[in-house]
């Protein structure tokens, strides 16, 4: 057995996925972008890289208020996810996305076709 082709097999993303993560984003940006710009003027426009899955990035923010801020923010967006895809997926599609760059374009495709939709 091809352990290389196994391994593809159990990531091997379907169109559906494809489909709900990029509604899952879509869902999520608005949230993520009052949460940005509401540490942006606690840090002074310095922020850190935070990710919803290590604690650390979000206990290095220098304020109480900024943590705050960031806990609810990832507490919405881990709501949302779920109305799509499980956590552990939609992590493992974005890790995914991150090395694939067929894989990020049928994101970003599937993220055109939601947008041009919802204008509808």
């Amino acid at each position: 057995m091809d352990f290389s082709r196994a391994v593809y097999a159990q990531q091997a993303v379907t169109e559906a996925e494809v489909t709900n993560y990029a509604r899952a984003v879509l869902a999520m940006e608005p949230l993520r972008q009052v949460a940005y710009n509401e540490i942006k003027k606690i840090v002074n426009g310095n922020i850190p890289d935070i990710q919803c899955h290590r604690s650390e990035t979000i206990n290095q923010l220098p304020s109480q208020e900024a943590r705050k801020i960031a806990n609810t923010y990832c507490n919405q967006a881990l709501a949302l996810v779920n109305n799509y895809l499980t956590p552990s997926r939609f992590n493992q599609i974005t890790r995914l996305a991150e090395k694939d760059g067929n894989l990020r374009q049928r994101i970003q495709d599937a993220l055109q076709r939601q947008q041009e939709s919802s204008q509808r």
